[in-house]
């Protein structure tokens, strides 16, 4: 899936869980390549919230 579709979809799926509250994030299969910046931007602080498989 191209850059500019997953991009958006991952960054409402880091929203809501950071909203939520969430222990956990799964992003596979949604054909990431690269680290987008929501995640880059947060990343110590999603990395003490959420379990990365």
């Amino acid at each position: 899936m191209a850059r500019d579709k997953v991009f958006p979809e991952v960054k409402q799926r880091i929203e809501k869980a950071q909203r939520e509250g969430a222990k956990e994030l799964n992003l596979s299969g949604m054909g990431l390549t690269e680290v987008p910046e929501a995640i880059a931007k947060n990343y110590t602080q999603l990395l003490g919230r959420l379990s990365w498989q």
